[in-house]
């Protein structure tokens, strides 16, 4: 540092830097006028002749880089001179920079780069530039240059946001053309910035064949409180001619609603919502749709709340939930819903613990009460005044009763009784009508119940089994059973709840099975029982592992391998039916072989035989019959496996970053699903599916790669739903191509666009989506 006192000037080298209020200087070469306030930042150059310690300088968030500068710290005037400055998601260079009083800069000759790297050689050159701090960028006439090669794209001016938080403002429109549908606007409208908690946008889509569609799209977040999202939409989806036959209109809506309360904001309290609704047809039709809302054939909603009461084990949650099935157009609505459960709690335990419990401090008992309103109808009847017709409503009352014990050491008995009330307001009333001649229901308005009760117990041990190997890799092999036998018995109980329509002896053949009915046939929590029950529950559960000698463990730990996760069987009789007292025997299993491969099986057999004309079920063995223990009546199979390097290659590259492998490796991976479905009921005709799904990607390069799902069905021979999607990174851009190669939703779009979001419109593309290659 070197003072001139005679001209009041200060010499500061090397390293140099100057505070001044909010402003930073830093140089290798700073003079200081101190008369003037003025100070003169400069470089310096090295041996090489290489510019060293260039001026940078900073002042309220606005920096730059430069070659020289002049500064004014009263006027807060400057000049600088080749400078690079940052603004919002890009870099500008000028030959010259201004800065005024206010918070505007003038740059001469300047390049607005809005890549991460302004070495990409992409930008917007231009004669003038003006940069408004955090409002806009504002250029004179430019042109664009790609790869450092001017482009004849010229724009008589240039105007850019430079803001870094949200503001509201007009969303342009993406132009286009579709064979289909005609010339459109897509996605224009308005961002509205209502505050730091809401923001909403409006777009719009518009053809010139008649298709239009709007959408209002809401995001709200109160930190530690709540967040969600509302989104709806509405399309009028026309395709074909005025004149054409096959002019096809279809006006659809939808409107998703998702709502997460914040943990920390109600500790005893939460409340959650999970809407997706809208009409049938809406992603068959909607030219905005996405794949994965088009594959999915049924939409469900669920808006909870839930209360924990403070020093009780009570539990309250109202519910309104929603299911929709988009191929029947069916739709189900319960509103409203209320529940009602008392955790599990032991009446008899002493308050004062004394010694071991006694049996009957072990008995827990639970309440679990449910209150609903559904209805159940066609997506077309819903605003109707019918739909009144259809509603169903009810209450249930669940007390289950239980406890548990060892018996013998080694068997867990688990006994309990279960009490279920159920209560409903309406009711079916039948009459026999002599001059008709047949049986007229109606249903009755008015309270009506029933009572039911069951008693249960279950009796499971767990059984080891291990054969040891002498000689070899293999050390043993590990069997485990569970066994398990349970008898539940219901009571008979129709004589309460049951009545007879008065049908004539003359006409209780044709129309027997209405003769004797339930007043509560069509309630909600199911009917009354109208038989003795005396069910014994039979099941098996097995358990494999292999014990082998681990040659990489010095220690001599052995390594245990999994053969089958799970293998059971299940049946069951009942004791009180005069005929077929055995249920189908139910088989199922998995196993996950050599870490590599999931294995999923399942299958039900029937011990009785079919009667060969009516196909019924006859109380007759099918070993009797044709042989055979059992008949096969469902089975599936699915088997799944993923593969691919990026293990191989993240290992290697640790050993050694710079392989020839490594460098020379492309990651790949697949996952495969394949499933079988085989279905016999009675004398149909046997129903197969057979199907493999396939999900790829690979990266040829770092910046470039291929993604791919299909699914082959080898029933029909062919190939259902396949995406193809590639795409290259570019530097500053990017490049996408997706393809659905066949089928309803058959399409391309090929894009080559800017990456920064400021410059999004700043694109090439071609599209054609499905009503426009189907048509």
């Amino acid at each position: 540092m070197r003072f001139d006192l005679s001209t009041k000037l200060v010499y500061l080298y090397g390293a140099a830097e100057v505070y001044y209020e909010d402003i930073v200087l830093k140089a290798d070469s700073i003079v200081l006028n101190l008369d003037k306030s003025e100070v003169f930042a400069s470089h310096t150059s090295d041996s090489n002749k290489k510019r060293i310690g260039e001026p940078y300088f900073e002042d309220s968030g606005e920096n730059f880089t430069a070659h020289q500068m002049r500064y004014n710290f009263k006027s807060k005037k400057g000049l600088i001179y080749n400078a690079t400055t940052q603004q919002a998601d890009g870099t500008i260079t000028g030959e010259r920079i201004k800065k005024d009083t206010g918070n505007v800069i003038f740059i001469k000759d300047g390049q607005f780069c809005p890549c991460e790297n302004a070495d990409e050689g992409t930008y917007i050159k231009a004669k003038k530039l003006k940069i408004i701090q955090n409002d806009k960028i504002v250029t004179g006439p430019a042109y664009l240059v790609v790869e450092n090669i001017p482009t004849p794209l010229v724009l008589p001016f240039g105007f850019f946001p430079n803001k870094t938080s949200q503001s509201s403002g007009v969303l342009l429109p993406e132009y286009g053309f579709s064979p289909g549908l005609g010339f459109h606007l897509l996605n224009g409208g308005y961002f509205w910035n209502m505050s730091d908690y809401v923001n909403t946008s409006f777009r719009g889509d518009i053809y010139t064949r008649g298709s239009w569609g709007l959408n209002n799209e809401t995001a709200y977040r109160k930190r530690y409180k709540y967040n969600g999202n509302f989104n709806l939409s509405y399309s009028n989806f026309t395709s074909g001619f005025p004149e054409q036959q096959n002019r096809r209109i279809s006006k659809n809506f939808f409107v998703r609603w998702n709502h997460r309360q914040d943990q920390k904001a109600r500790p005893n309290s939460t409340f959650s919502a999970d809407v997706n609704a809208g009409s049938k047809n809406n992603f068959q039709n909607n030219f905005n749709s996405r794949s994965s809302d088009y594959l999915t054939n049924t939409f469900k909603s669920n808006i909870n709340y839930n209360y924990r009461f403070q020093n009780a084990p009570v539990n309250l949650t109202l519910n309104a939930s929603h299911d929709q099935n988009s191929t029947d157009s069916t739709i189900s609505i319960r509103l409203p819903e209320v529940g009602i459960s008392v955790s599990r709690f032991f009446p008899f335990k002493r308050k004062v613990k004394v010694g071991k419990d006694k049996w009957f401090e072990k008995i827990g008992m639970n309440y679990t009460g449910n209150a609903k309103n559904q209805v159940k109808v066609k997506e077309e009847n819903l605003l109707k005044p019918s739909i009144l017709d259809s509603m169903q409503n009810g209450m249930s009352h669940n007390i289950p009763i239980s406890t548990s014990f060892k018996l013998l050491k080694y068997f867990s008995v688990n006994p309990s009784v279960n009490l279920k009330g159920v209560m409903q307001f309406q009711s079916l009333e039948q009459r026999w009508d002599e001059a008709a001649g047949e049986v007229v229901k109606d249903t009755v308005s008015g309270f009506a119940g029933y009572g039911d009760v069951s008693f249960s117990s279950g009796l499971s041990t767990i059984i080891y089994g291990m054969y040891s190997f002498k000689k070899g890799k293999v050390k043993a092999i590990r069997h485990v059973l569970t066994p398990s036998a349970s008898f539940t018995f219901r009571p008979d109980l129709s004589d309460y709840f049951y009545k007879t329509t008065g049908i004539p002896l003359l006409a209780q053949d044709s129309i027997s099975d209405q003769d004797r009915y339930t007043p509560l046939q069509y309630g909600l929590f199911g009917r009354p029982s109208q038989s003795e029950q005396g069910i014994i529950r039979l099941d098996l559960r097995n358990n494999f592992e292999m014990k082998v000698k681990n040659p990489k463990d010095s220690t001599g730990a052995d390594k245990k391998i999994k053969l089958l996760d799970q293998l059971s069987f299940g049946t069951s009789y009942d004791i009180f039916k005069d005929s077929l007292n055995w249920s189908p025997i139910n088989a199922s299993g998995n196993a996950n072989l050599f870490n590599l491969i999931n294995l999923r099986f399942s299958g039900n057999l029937d011990p009785y035989a079919l009667d060969p004309i009516t196909g019924a079920t006859i109380n007759e063995s099918y070993y009797n019959e044709t042989g055979s223990l059992a008949r096969l009546t469902q089975a599936n199979v699915s088997i799944g496996f993923k593969m691919g390097n990026a293990k191989k290659i993240k290992a290697a590259a640790e050993r050694n970053k710079n392989s020839a492998w490594v460098l020379a490796a492309i990651p790949w991976s697949l996952d495969v699903s394949y499933s079988f479905n085989y279905t016999k009921i009675r004398l149909n005709p046997v129903s197969r599916k057979q199907s493999v799904n396939l999900r790829g990607t690979f990266s040829l390069t770092e910046k470039f790669n291929v993604r791919a799902q299909t699914n082959y069905d080898f029933i029909a021979n062919e190939l259902s739903y396949t995406q193809i999607n590639i795409y290259r990174d570019l530097g500053c851009w990017e490049l996408r191509f997706d393809v659905i190669p066949s089928g309803n939703r058959k399409s391309y779009t090929f894009g080559v666009n800017i990456k920064p979001q400021m410059l999004k419109d700043l694109k090439l593309e071609r599209k054609r989506e499905w009503y426009d290659l189907n048509n």
